[in-house]
């Protein structure tokens, strides 16, 4: 049995050799298709998943604001910025973003637990537990977190469990005189767990469309790994407002780098634009959430024409070789098929043993090409991939049924020729 299997094994060996370069050819090819195929497939994902999210963070009617690291400023002079837009009769509320919120730890008795990359996602001046949604593991959409109570990344259930509370100490910039930074252990409630590749807003992109306003919690741009130091296991928090001592603690306002703003219901744009000039801000940087959804369905259409006609080019491709391979096994490799079936094998099998090493190639090109889009995700684009471990898996199976369906229109053709002569009878 042992020597019957290695002696299949080298046969087939010696077939996948003696096509090496149609075999070559046909995976280039079939790894081009998975890998466009992804692209397509992601890019769909993508606008369709940030659509769904820009819904449930209610950003339609508002407006964008990228102020950028405003280096020259202090604190203060952002909080009055900040005043003086709630002040404006044409505006109703302003949300404040930095990526990096800020940074805290799991401290007990002293020593660190945890350490945590902070998100303050609040969305509402008038009301603190007001949040732009995140959807929790369990898919409900969360718009709503209380003061001091927080939702961690998935990878924390081992370590921390739903109602637990722990005393996460931070460092917040102060609002006294002379005081730069304030220390503060605030006792804080786990009330869930959300998906790292969940989206929230990213505040380092320029305003060219709507895709660009969005990144995961888990941002590859800026892993977690180089946040933090000292091996401690680290961990994503999201909250809304920290209150310690009579004090609302949001990071995001200490060095805002985006605004939202939501304008009062009747108010116009001309109106808005002279309340923002009124606040020494550039009207033409202000960017509506419908201009940058119209621009980002642009772009999409754009990427989707491009993928699919790159597609439709390699998938031609991939059917001529195909088309070849059956030509030639036609015109030569009958005979061959008709020495395998005389030395005692089945027609069935010694067509399949004749076709295994495009099998080989498709196999090898499909799971390349995955891997390639994945790497070219991660590395090139900087996105986190929401391409599955099932993709591979149903691309292979895809061409495996359509080349197994030329091979079988083979079968029914060849099954009608004695052996003999079909070894015999030359075209």
């Amino acid at each position: 049995m042992k020597n019957r299997f290695l002696n299949r094994a080298g046969l087939w060996a010696d077939l996948v050799i003696e096509a090496k370069l149609t075999v070559s050819v046909l995976a280039v090819l079939i790894s081009l298709i998975s890998f466009l195929v992804c692209w397509a497939v992601s890019n769909e994902i993508k606008y369709n998943y940030i659509s769904v999210r820009s819904q449930q963070m209610k950003l339609q009617g508002r407006y964008f604001y990228q102020l950028g690291f405003r280096t020259e400023t202090d604190y203060s002079d952002n909080e009055e910025l900040i005043r003086e837009l709630l002040s404006k009769k044409s505006i109703h509320d302003v949300t404040c973003l930095n990526y990096f919120s800020g940074t805290g730890a799991d401290v007990v008795e002293d020593n660190w637990r945890s350490l945590f990359l902070i998100y303050n996602l609040s969305d509402s001046h008038e009301d603190k537990g007001k949040i732009l949604s995140v959807p929790g593991l369990d898919g409900q959409v969360i718009s709503y977190l209380s003061p001091n109570h927080v939702l961690l990344d998935e990878s924390a259930k081992g370590e921390y469990s739903i109602g637990d509370h722990f005393d996460l100490g931070i460092e917040y910039i102060s609002t006294y005189p002379n005081t730069h930074v304030e220390e503060a252990n605030i006792d804080v409630t786990v009330d869930g767990f959300v998906r790292r590749e969940e989206s929230v807003i990213y505040t380092g992109h320029q305003l060219t469309d709507l895709s660009r306003v969005f990144t995961t919690v888990y941002d590859p741009t800026h892993p977690i790994e180089n946040a933090v130091i000292g091996g401690y296991p680290s961990y994503y928090c999201i909250c809304s407002v920290l209150e310690y001592e009579g004090k609302s603690i949001d990071f995001n306002e200490t060095l805002p780098q985006m605004l939202v703003i939501t304008p009062r219901g009747g108010a116009d744009l001309d109106n808005l634009y002279q309340d923002l000039s009124e606040c020494g801000l550039n009207p033409q940087g202000l960017r509506s959430f419908e201009q940058l959804f119209d621009e980002y369905t642009a772009v999409n259409a754009q990427n989707r024409r491009l993928a699919l006609i790159f597609l439709f080019s390699a998938t031609g491709t991939a059917a001529c070789v195909v088309f070849g391979i059956m030509l030639s096994w036609y015109t030569f490799r009958r005979r061959e098929i008709a020495i395998y079936t005389l030395c005692g094998g089945s027609l069935k099998s010694s067509i399949l043993l004749s076709a295994s090493p495009y099998y080989f190639s498709i196999i090898t090109g499909g799971l390349v090409g995955v891997l390639a889009w994945m790497l070219y995700e991660r590395f090139i684009k900087v996105e986190a991939t929401n391409i599955t471990g099932l993709m591979p898996v149903l691309l292979i199976v895809i061409y495996i049924v359509f080349y197994s369906a030329a091979l079988l229109v083979y079968y029914l053709f060849y099954r009608r020729i004695p052996p003999v002569d079909l070894y015999r009878i030359k075209e």
